[in-house]
C-alpha cells in the first residue's frame, strides 16, 4: 500500500513538473513573440516618409516626417524649417516657437497608440526645428489674418501651429472650404475651426497608420486613441 502511495506521489509530482514546464515554455514564446513584434525594427534607419496630399477642392500640400521605432513606442518626428520676416523679433520668436511645441505636445502626445499583431505600442509625435532643407518651410510674420500650412504668425493663437501639424502628417481640414477629403464637416475637432478645444482623432493619423502597414508588411495596423472621453 505504501508503494501505491508512493508510485501515485511520484506521478502527482512528474505531472506538476509536466504542467510547469509546459506554462514557463508557453511563457516564453508569449514575451519573445511581444517583444519580436517591434524589436526587429528598432536598429533600421529611420523611415522617411513623403506623400503629396490632394483635397477635394484642388488643394494640395506635402506630407512629411519619419518614422522611428523604439524598444517601447513608435515616433513620428516632423521637422520644421523656421524663416521670420524682418518684422519679428529673435526674442518674440524663441518664445512662441516654445508655446508652438507645448501646445503641439498637448494636442498629439499621450493621445494615441499603434496595434499590430495583436500588440500595441505608444505613438510619440516630435517636432524638431530644423534647418534641415528637406524640413517644412514655415515663414513666421506679424499678420495673424494671413496664415496657412507653410504661413504662421508670432500673433496667432499657439493651437493653430498643432492644427498646421495636422495637415504635416497627412490630416486633412474638416471645414467647409478647407482642404477637406470627406463630405462631412466636424468642425470641432481641431482639423475644424475649433483648434483651442478640439482634439485630434485616430481618423487624422490615416497616413501614418498606411505607412506604418507598409514598414511593417501587414494590413492589420491601427491607430487607436489612447483616452475615450473626447468627441467629433
Amino acid at each position: 500500500m505504501k508503494k501505491v502511495y508512493g508510485l501515485f506521489f511520484v506521478l502527482v509530482v512528474l505531472v506538476l513538473l509536466v504542467v510547469l514546464f509546459y506554462k514557463t515554455h508557453q511563457d516564453r514564446q508569449s514575451i519573445e513573440k511581444k517583444v519580436s513584434v517591434f524589436s526587429g525594427f528598432v536598429n533600421h534607419e529611420k523611415a522617411i516618409i513623403e506623400q503629396q496630399m490632394f483635397a477635394q477642392n484642388n488643394k494640395q500640400w506635402p506630407a512629411k516626417f519619419n518614422v522611428s521605432f523604439f524598444e517601447d513606442f513608435i515616433e513620428i518626428e516632423i521637422l520644421i524649417q523656421i524663416l521670420s520676416e524682418q518684422s519679428v523679433s529673435g526674442f518674440d520668436l524663441n518664445q512662441v516657437k516654445q508655446n508652438w511645441l507645448d501646445a503641439i505636445d498637448a494636442k498629439y502626445n499621450n493621445r494615441f497608440s499603434v496595434n499590430a499583431f495583436s500588440e500595441t505600442i505608444p505613438l510619440v509625435f516630435k517636432v524638431k526645428f530644423s534647418s534641415y532643407k528637406g524640413a517644412h518651410r514655415v515663414v513666421v510674420g506679424s499678420n495673424r489674418f494671413a496664415i496657412d500650412t507653410h504661413h504662421w504668425s508670432v500673433l496667432m493663437d499657439a493651437n493653430i501651429a498643432a492644427h498646421e501639424v495636422g495637415h504635416f502628417i497627412g490630416a486633412f481640414d474638416e471645414y467647409s472650404n478647407g482642404a477637406t477629403n470627406e463630405k462631412e464637416i466636424y468642425k470641432g475637432s481641431l482639423m475644424g475651426k475649433n483648434t483651442k478645444t478640439g482634439e485630434m482623432f485616430p481618423r487624422h493619423l490615416k497616413l501614418i497608420e498606411s505607412k506604418l502597414s507598409e514598414i511593417l508588411s501587414t494590413k492589420a495596423v491601427v491607430v487607436l486613441q489612447m483616452e475615450n472621453e473626447y468627441e467629433n
